[in-house]
């Protein structure tokens, strides 16, 4: 009797009785390898460089191209209609889906020439942008080269000229005409044209700058270049 009293005392009370032990299930790995802990992932810091470049190239594009829209909306537009009388119909009359366009007064005047006149921009800015990309190439930063054919954007490359030069042309015809009434030379418009063309054209190279300045800061984590 002693000798159980014993024994039942040497039994710690807090030691759990291993009959009702329940093992927990230990986590699948299909490695057969032991879990690794989760580390802790730092945050990287802010590359301040190519944040301001951004903005930049943002504000850019932002500026050009409302700048450019407001002067195809309205000369390159003006132009266009006089040059070709079907663009000079209302669009509320060329399409009836936009009969309620006579309705306001701001998009009374509205004519085919006008959405002529920005897919013409649209045109001249892709065609200018990769024209300027075979022309003046930039090294590419990777070892994959995904560009066109050298033909391809030699054929571009002309269409950009022909796009420029009738748009300018356009523009030219427009500054005359309200000017004058008829159409003859001018050296005002003239001037004027040449640099409408030289805008478009910087437009274009400058984003294509500004663009390749994030890339290289992206690439290079914001080091001084």
């Amino acid at each position: 009797m002693s000798a159980t009293i014993q024994a039942e005392q040497a039994i710690p009370a807090n030691k759990p009785n291993d009959r009702n032990r329940v093992d927990l299930p230990k986590p699948f790995n299909p490695n057969g390898k032991a879990p690794t802990p989760p580390h802790r992932v730092e945050p990287k810091p802010i590359n301040w460089p190519l944040v301001g470049a951004r903005i930049w190239y943002y504000v850019f594009q932002i500026i050009t191209k409302v700048g450019l829209s407001c002067i195809y909306g309205t000369l390159i537009a003006e132009g266009a209609a006089q040059f070709i009388d079907a663009l000079g119909t209302r669009l509320d009359k060329a399409l009836p889906l936009l009969s309620f366009l006579q309705n306001y007064e701001a998009t009374y005047r509205l004519k085919l020439a006008h959405p002529a006149a920005f897919i013409l921009m649209l045109f001249v800015w892709i065609a200018w942008l990769i024209a300027l990309n075979h022309w003046l190439p930039y090294e590419p930063l990777r070892e994959d080269d995904l560009s066109e054919p050298k033909r391809t954007r030699d054929v571009i490359a002309t269409l950009a000229v022909i796009l420029l030069v009738g748009d300018s042309c356009l523009f030219y015809y427009s500054v005359v005409n309200a000017t004058w009434g008829v159409l003859t030379f001018s050296a005002s418009a003239l001037i004027g044209t040449i640099v409408f063309a030289a805008v478009n054209v910087f437009a274009v190279q400058h984003s294509r700058t500004l663009s390749r300045k994030c890339s290289v800061l992206a690439k290079n984590k914001g080091r001084n270049l």
